[in-house]
């Protein structure tokens, strides 16, 4: 759960995408790297690469959705916010990377 926890804290300080980030959201939400390099997820769902979950918009809000059928991101004058069902409103720097923090908490939560 430290790492789960460093990881938001970092993400609340970037400012910017990153496929670094990107590797390690999709890590926290389930996604497991094989030893072919071809990236799996729990619902089966198959991909060359870690998705852009820091850039994409629909990226991340594809998987949040799988989440909760409520939810959405917003944006305006330098700060963004998110929210997954009935999960904590969150503020960042970009309505993508608000969206990530979300859906880690609400994966993480589960069984809470």
């Amino acid at each position: 759960m430290d790492e789960v926890k460093d990881l938001i804290e970092r993400l609340f300080r970037t400012e910017l995408p990153s496929r670094a980030l990107d590797t390690e959201v999709a890590k926290a939400l389930g996604w497991k790297e094989e030893a072919d390099g071809v990236w799996v997820n729990t619902q089966g769902g198959r991909s060359p690469r870690a998705p852009f979950y820091t850039s994409s918009l629909h990226a991340i809000y594809t998987f949040a959705s799988s989440l909760s059928p409520r939810g959405g991101a917003s944006w305006e004058n330098g700060v963004a916010s998110a929210q997954i069902g009935d999960g904590r409103l969150i503020q960042a720097k970009t309505p993508e990377i608000a969206m990530c923090i979300a859906a880690i908490l609400a994966v993480h939560s589960k069984g809470d």
